[in-house]
């Protein structure tokens, strides 16, 4: 009898019995662990899913994700088993580990949090320890991931698991909006959980929904805010647009996986992520370039892109419950909050660009023109090379545009880009993935050796003798 299941199936009776005891603590940990014994019965039967699972899971604890504040150390370690596993993959299929294009990005991370040690030494107000636990957490996570997206495979299996982790989320969510609807929103209450941003703990909702905070949406609903596996609504507002525009790359076109990733979006109730998502919804129709089609073709499309985006700006920024002004009205702390922190960050930019001046003791780095003023502009400059260098040496550089847009348009204007990891490594699954087309062709770059095991997963065709019809 072979001895790996029967190791994987007591390691889940294992952390069966854990999960009951940690049960008596915390329904959150509960769940985690439930999950936890999903993954060991699938790695048992996909042997290869194994380190693309080890990745996906790490999500979970990674910053800025939900459980990321207290736990960030277990998502290495998770991202350092996946790395391991791979490195032995390739190994011992006589596969070179390292493939340069997958190294970007870490590298860059890196030189920005060098940038952070200048403004340090330039006289910024940050703690030079806080930029250690970033280095180890942040870079080494992008380190591992950058063995793990090395493979054809795996880079496709771990898009398809990122997106079906948004999907599943989401998929709670829409039960448990049903039921808010229906029965009421404390009826559907089953435990707490704490996200080490919000002071009290939040309430988690049948079946497993995840939400920060509420607002008053029109016909006197009180509706909770789906965060999702994220920190706060507005990072799972990215990873649901950044899901939505990746799916269709890697060959998920289905139209109700779309409609379910965008009801994660709206179910956020996320100001900028609506406002991210309308100006690269607008790009990916209009502006993106076709070769199909002709040159006057393209301007006309373009002129008609102009107006809509314009429209999507509009509805943005008037849309009820989520749109700029009502944000402005309903929660002007954070509105506030952001408004002034950008207008530090640019005047930071003028005044002392390498370490914010005064103005790094009024602001916080809450999006990446404020982190101007908190961390210097290397850090900015840096953090900007690291989401689109990798860009312009990509085989399928359109493909790319929307995801990573998505990523750094977040970034840019309302979520801290410092200890920003996951944000990171999706940077790094939307180059990766879109690097390898969802049929098992692969772009030039690909070896004949890669190409070839695909081909292997392809189902034969069985010839048709000449006497049937």
């Amino acid at each position: 009898m072979d001895q790996k299941p029967v190791a994987v199936w007591v390691a889940a009776g294992v952390a069966t019995v854990g999960g009951v005891l940690l049960a008596i603590q915390s329904i959150s940990y509960a769940l985690l662990v439930v999950m936890g014994v999903a993954a060991l019965v699938v790695v048992a039967r996909k042997p290869r899913w194994a380190a693309p699972l080890f990745l996906s899971s790490a999500t979970l604890f990674a910053r800025p994700d939900v459980f990321g504040n207290y736990l960030a150390p277990l998502s290495l370690v998770l991202v350092g088993a996946s790395a391991v596993l791979s490195i032995a993959e390739d190994v011992a299929q006589s596969r070179n580990p390292v493939r340069a294009a997958e190294w970007v990005v870490p590298i860059w991370i890196g030189i920005a949090y060098a940038g952070i040690v200048i403004a340090v030494l330039f006289g910024a107000g940050t703690e030079i320890d806080s930029v250690g636990r970033g280095v180890i957490l942040t870079v080494g996570t992008l380190v591992g991931c950058a063995f793990v997206l090395a493979d054809p495979i795996r880079r496709i299996l771990v898009a398809k698991m990122f997106v079906a982790l948004v999907g599943l989320f989401t998929a709670s969510y829409v039960v448990s909006l049903v039921l808010w609807v229906t029965v009421g929103v404390s009826t559907i209450q089953i435990g707490t959980f704490d996200t080490g941003v919000v002071r009290e703990a939040q309430p988690l909702f049948f079946p497993f929904t995840t939400t920060v905070g509420s607002v008053l949406v029109p016909g006197d609903l009180t509706l909770p805010r789906f965060t999702g596996f994220g920190r706060e609504p507005g990072w799972m507002a990215m990873y649901a647009a950044f899901a939505y525009f990746l799916a269709p790359k890697i060959g998920w076109t289905a139209i109700p996986l779309r409609a379910l990733l965008l009801i994660g979006l709206l179910g956020t109730l996320s100001t900028s992520g609506f406002a991210v998502f309308a100006v690269v919804a607008a790009y990916e129709a209009f502006f993106r370039y076709r070769s199909e089609i002709s040159r006057a073709s393209r301007v006309l499309l373009r002129t008609v892109g102009l107006a809509a985006m314009s429209a999507s700006l509009w509805v943005a920024f008037n849309a009820p419950v989520v749109g700029i002004d009502a944000k402005r009205t309903s929660d002007r702390y954070s509105y506030g909050q952001r408004l002034d922190s950008t207008l530090a960050g640019i005047e930071a930019a003028f005044t002392n660009p390498f370490a914010g001046g005064s103005a790094a003791s009024i602001v916080g780095g809450v999006n990446l023109i404020a982190s101007i003023a908190l961390y210097g502009i290397l850090f900015v400059a840096a953090v900007t090379a690291a989401i689109w260098l990798p860009r312009f040496k990509h085989p399928d550089r359109a493909a790319t545009t929307a995801p990573v847009a998505v990523v750094f348009l977040t970034l840019l204007t309302a979520q801290p880009p410092a200890d920003a990891t996951w944000a990171y490594v999706c940077v790094m699954i939307a180059y990766a993935a879109t690097r390898s087309r969802p049929n098992g062709d692969f772009a030039s770059s690909q070896s004949s050796g890669s190409q070839s095991r695909i081909a292997a997963h392809r189902p034969r065709r069985v010839p048709t003798p000449a006497n049937e019809s």
